[in-house]
Order: C-alpha cells, then sequence, then structure tokens
C-alpha cells in the first residue's frame, strides 16, 4: 500500500493498461479509472519486471 494505490490496481494496470516506452531500458504503464490514473513506471529484464515507480493522479 504505498502511496496509497493498493496492490489490485497495481496488477490491473500491469495486465491491461498501456504500454509506452519510457527511455533506453524503463516501460510505462498506464491504466484510467473513473476518478483517477495509475501510472507505473518500470524495468524489463528478461522475464522479470521491477516497479520503480508508483503515481496516482485525479481527474
Amino acid at each position: 500500500m504505498q502511496r496509497k494505490v493498493s496492490p489490485d490496481l497495481i496488477e490491473d494496470t500491469l495486465q491491461t493498461g498501456k504500454m509506452k516506452k519510457h527511455g533506453k531500458g524503463r516501460v510505462k504503464f498506464e491504466k484510467r479509472f473513473k476518478q483517477f490514473a495509475v501510472i507505473c513506471v518500470d524495468e524489463i529484464t528478461g522475464n522479470v519486471i521491477k516497479i520503480v515507480t508508483i503515481e496516482k493522479k485525479r481527474w
């Protein structure tokens, strides 16, 4: 529950969110919900996704 984002929302963002390349070795996942958006900046190395930053923005 870091930054008041539940693990379920983070998992949903990684599975069904939009993926954009962010820098050389990083990827940004973004998922919009009714009242806010969850943004995760991740590193992908092989089969492992390492979450670097989690953000929650209000509409």
